[in-house]
């Protein structure tokens, strides 16, 4: 979605040509920018690969990827011809998904862009499958602190989340 959408706004991307692997793991990787605001819906995009995308302070950013199964039709690997869409909704999810161009399937991906503090959980419904180790926790204990205390190496705000992401990863 390019930088300034309302929320509420929908694309949708017939170009390029692009098919879903069905039926197989596949990755989804996120990028964004503070700083590309020229770049439109659609715009093929390229990086200097000498730039470290996982950097929080690097513009643009690589995400962490979002791993799933995309299943289509009785199992077997399969390339399914699709169109491509996203939709910032008004609670601030990124709304993404690939619409099948033979078949009225629709995959949907969402991504968390911010935190709603009225966005309540069920702890008791969450199990947590990750296990910390203590260094990865104090790390991101030296990253909150140099957050939240004045110095003169004070971490920006706005890279705490994913300098968490990496040192928790």
């Amino acid at each position: 979605m390019p930088r300034g959408t309302e929320e509420g706004s929908e694309i949708k991307l017939a170009e390029p040509e692009l098919a879903l692997v069905a039926n197989t793991p596949v990755a989804f990787r996120l990028y964004s920018s503070l700083s590309r605001t020229e770049d439109k819906a659609g715009d093929l995009v390229s990086f200097d690969p000498k730039e470290d995308l996982l950097d929080p302070a690097s513009d643009p950013r690589l995400h962490m990827p979002l791993e799933a199964v995309i299943r289509f039709g009785k199992g077997g690997e399969r390339n399914v011809p699709v169109t491509l869409g996203a939709r910032l909704s008004e609670v601030g999810t990124l709304e993404t998904w690939a619409e099948s161009k033979i078949s009225d399937h629709r995959w949907r991906l969402q991504f968390q862009l911010r935190k709603n503090a009225n966005t309540t959980q069920n702890v008791s419904a969450v199990r947590s499958s990750a296990v910390i180790t203590p260094e990865a926790q104090s790390a991101a204990e030296d990253l909150i602190a140099q957050t939240f205390t004045k110095s003169a190496n004070s971490l920006p705000p706005e890279q705490l989340p994913a300098r968490l992401e990496q040192a928790l990863a």
